[in-house]
């Protein structure tokens, strides 16, 4: 679908709640391995939200922009996870708190790929074995407040 082409700018946010101590390596939400993809990863029991396309400015220019939760989500506990790509940064959050963020700028990538939640069209191998919730996806970076309050549920 065209409309899920984004170019210059994306966000999206879901609630996750991955098993409890079980290392997970899989596709959260996806739209192939060559635009845009939100992924678990194993060794860090955290989250990464990466772009292809974009390419990051300042100190490491030139490369793709990757940002990764610092907090594990494979808890057993539910998470409020969104990034936004607003064509400055590239960010994500944790529960409506900055992780990590990083200056990049370029259109995004597009491909023919579906969106998917929980799986990559790319590589059916690593299916999420967990719980994905409330997916919002958006063309256009949101902003801290909005972030926060859909974590709290007060989204419109």
């Amino acid at each position: 679908m065209d409309e899920l082409n984004f170019r210059e700018a994306m966000s999206f946010a879901f609630w996750i709640k991955a098993p409890s101590g079980e290392k997970l390596s899989a596709a959260l939400l996806t739209k192939g391995n060559n635009t845009w993809r939100v992924q678990s990863i194993a060794d860090r029991r955290s989250v990464s939200f990466a772009l292809t396309g974009p390419l990051t400015t300042g100190t490491n220019k030139g490369r793709q922009p990757i940002v990764k939760t610092k907090r594990p989500v494979d808890d057993g506990q539910w998470h409020h996870l969104a990034g936004v790509y607003d064509g400055q940064r590239v960010a994500l959050f944790l529960d409506g708190e900055l992780e990590d963020s990083v200056s990049a700028g370029g259109p995004i990538a597009v491909n023919t790929e579906p969106v998917m939640i929980g799986q990559n069209s790319m590589g059916r191998t690593q299916p999420f074995k967990g719980w994905i919730d409330e997916v919002r996806l958006y063309g256009r970076g949101l902003s801290v407040q909005e972030i926060k309050a859909l974590g709290r549920g007060e989204a419109k």
